[in-house]
This record gives structure tokens, sequence and C-alpha cells, in this order.
């Protein structure tokens, strides 16, 4: 062999063994790559094991404050509206309101013997309006807290209220009960008329000024007032109609209410039957 052809081939030799340090083994590169999925999968497990528990923490913050939301809003007698609750509690998790939704009543529920009772909107005065309403509820996305404690523990002696509040809460079943035996609607001169004969005058000591306390139970859902046109209240002067609103049908079941009134006449037997029929009567409520 020439001394070039020598020389060649030791070059290549030189080459081949420079392959072996720079150039690792196939077997070797798949058992670095394998290494690496796993690593990767393993903290992408954890990523979504720590968002997950975070999803979970800030959704039951969300549960928490639209109980808050609720009893706060209950305390001052205002209805609890759908979109307050998505812009003011949830913000960034408005589309989340049914899971928190159901959270939060059965929360509710649980603690504090209430729910979240949808309230329905307001009947239409339009006699031609409520025609074609044909009878269907209509909800109007607002909200009361009702009471679901069973009868044994309504009990003034477990739940307390001031003076104050068992005042006004006693002239407004008697409102609600003289509107329910007049066919569930009465006009504001025959509510006025019952209202003097039970020496409540337009202003008073124990409730203040009539007009605003009446204000009062409409704004917060208890009656409802409405204007009649001229031909139906048949007079030059406004004439208002008031009925009960919707926060009163939610709360208030009308057998509960039959049993008031009844209870004020302290009859019983079938005495108390026909004053029972006699009151659905006067309601004209089929029984």
């Amino acid at each position: 062999m020439s001394s070039r052809a020598r020389r060649q081939r030791i070059l290549r030799d030189e080459d081949d063994e420079d392959d072996e340090y720079t150039q690792p083994s196939t077997s070797g590169t798949q058992r670095e790559s394998k290494r690496i999925r796993q690593e990767d999968s393993s903290y992408n497990e954890l990523d979504s094991q720590l968002t997950a528990e975070q999803t979970s923490q800030d959704l039951e913050r969300k549960v928490n404050d639209t109980v808050r939301y609720a009893l706060a809003c209950e305390h001052r007698k205002q209805v609890i509206r759908k979109d307050d609750i998505a812009r003011k509690v949830l913000t960034d998790r408005s589309r989340s309101f049914p899971a928190i939704f159901d959270k939060t009543q059965a929360k509710l529920r649980h603690l504090f013997g209430m729910e979240l009772t949808e309230l329905v909107s307001k009947e239409k005065s339009n006699p031609a309006k409520r025609a074609a309403a044909n009878g269907k509820v209509v909800l109007s996305k607002t909200y009361v807290l009702r009471n679901i404690l069973p009868e044994e523990q309504n009990d003034p002696q477990i739940i307390h209220h001031t003076d104050d509040e068992y005042q006004s809460t006693g002239l407004l079943y008697v409102i609600l009960s003289l509107i329910f035996v007049n066919e569930q609607s009465m006009n504001d001169e025959l509510l006025m008329s019952h209202l003097n004969r039970l020496r409540i005058p337009e202003e008073s000591e124990t409730f203040g000024d009539r007009a605003r306390m009446l204000d009062g139970f409409v704004k917060q859902g208890y009656l409802q007032r409405q204007k009649l046109n001229a031909e139906v209240a048949q007079s030059d002067q406004p004439v208002f109609q008031y009925s009960w609103g919707p926060r009163a049908k939610a709360e208030v079941p009308e057998q509960n209410m039959v049993g008031l009134i009844s209870s004020v006449y302290h009859v019983q037997g079938s005495e108390l039957d026909r004053l029972q029929d006699s009151i659905y009567k006067a309601a004209s409520i089929d029984t």
C-alpha cells in the first residue's frame, strides 16, 4: 500500500473515532426522549391538579359571596335580581351561574332554613294583554328568600323580631287578608276606608306616614298597585287598584291566609268549615 493510501486510511479511522464521541447512540436518544416526555407529563398533571383545586376554591368563595348577598337583600327586603348577582358577585364567573346557584340553594337550605324562590312577572293591567298571556306564568329572573322551616320551628321564641317588624308584618297581613277576601283586588278608596276603621290614620305614631308605608309594601313586592284607566275606574280622579304582589304570592300560601282569617273568629268544627268555604268563595277560588 502506498504511503498516500495509508495516510487516507488513518484519517478515516480518526474521523470514525470522533463520531463515536460526538454522536449519541440511537438507544440513548430514545431513552432521553422518553425521560423528557415523562417529566412533561408529570408537570402537566400537577398543573391540572393545581388548576382544579384553585377552580374549586374560587367556586366555593363565589357560593359564599352569593349567600351573603342574598341574606343582605332579604334583611333590607329587597328583591334579588339575577343580573345583579352576575354583575356584583360573580363578575368573571357569571357563566357559572347555574352551578353556583345550585350550591347556594343547598347551603341556604341546610344552614338557614331558607331558599331562593323566583318571582313571577307582574300581571298585566290591560285585560287584552292578560287574555293574550293565556294564563301562562312568566318568571321574572328575580328572587326572594322564602322560609322553609317546619311549622314547629317557626316559633317567636326561636326566631326573634323587633316590635316594629311585628307591627309592620301584622298590618301587612291584615291588608293582604282584606284584599284576599275581596276577590283578590281592592281599589285604594275601599282600602283606605278599611284602614280608617282599623284606626290607622294617614299619620300615626306606630306606622308613620300611611302612604309611605304602602309605598314600602309595594317596593318590597308584597303589594302590586296599578292605575286603572278612566273607563274601568268610572271616575275623573286617578283610581289605583291593589292586589297581592309577587313576593306575597311566593311567601304566603293561600291556605295559611285562610287559617289566619279563620283564627280571628275563634271558630271550630263544622262552623270553621263553613267559614273557610265562605272565605274561598269571597276570594273567588275553587276549593
